[in-house]
């Protein structure tokens, strides 16, 4: 049975206050960012050796929250919440059904610099604006401004935000099995920024498939609303739909 969850943001975690000035203290930075998985989705327990992860090509993508990471002798093990299935251009490129996906790296130095491994762990494991850019989408625009107004979608002469990397949100595995289907409307508010803000629930499914919903939505980016030629804040409802699909 495959699943797809058909759209409806992330705001990256941010950076330590201080940069990690150890391997081991930028890996567990990792922990709780979330993040897009490149090239080793396609497996729940995918291996690479260190020096190959900069250079890897294909597979599939996964939006994932860094959830632990443990070290052991000459390795290291990432295990990632799955979040959903990125989708850019109107190409879904995740392929993970599985809740968690645990990535081990192999041949791999704790002692090495710090800017030895970050090159490495960049490559796979990216922000959305990463993310973007290794594609060929820049993202550049810039934070929204603290006290904006957002305005109404159906304003006339409003040109609509448009989406440019969202995430198709992965079902719990309770809800699969109960065969929960149908939508999630999300109020929220798509900034200046291009990303998601104040999001709430409007109408809802079960508790796991609202919570991920909301959840994707922290990896959206759009093009931001215009009203002439002046980009605003817009209040607009995002529908999240679940299908099960034999």
């Amino acid at each position: 049975m495959n699943v797809l969850a058909t759209i409806g943001l992330f705001i990256i975690m941010g950076a330590a206050l201080t940069p990690p000035q150890s391997t081991q203290e930028y890996l567990e930075h990792l922990v709780g960012q979330r993040l897009i998985l490149r090239h080793y989705a396609g497996s729940s327990n995918p291996k690479a050796k260190e020096k190959d992860l900069s250079t890897a090509k294909g597979g599939c993508d996964q939006a994932v929250e860094v959830t632990t990471v443990s070290f052991e002798k000459a390795a290291v093990r990432l295990q990632l919440r799955n979040i959903g299935a990125p989708v850019v251009g109107n190409k879904s490129v995740g392929c993970a059904p599985d809740p968690y996906i645990f990535l081990k790296i192999t041949d791999f130095d704790i002692a090495q610099p710090v800017d030895q491994i970050t090159k490495a762990i960049d490559g796979v494991l990216q922000t959305p604006e990463s993310y973007l850019a290794a594609l060929g989408t820049p993202w550049e625009l810039p934070h929204s401004l603290e006290n904006e107004v957002p305005v109404d979608a159906s304003r006339p002469g409003l040109t609509a935000a448009k989406f440019v990397l969202i995430v198709n949100p992965s079902y719990t595995a309770a809800d699969r099995k109960a065969h929960v289907q149908g939508t999630v409307t999300v109020n929220c508010v798509i900034g200046t920024d291009g990303l998601v803000h104040d999001a709430v629930v409007a109408q809802g499914l079960s508790e796991g498939l609202n919570k991920n919903a909301l959840d994707a939505l922290t990896f959206f980016r759009f093009y931001p609303a215009r009203d002439g030629n002046r980009i605003v804040a817009v209040k607009v409802p995002l529908q999240i739909s679940y299908r099960l699909y034999r």
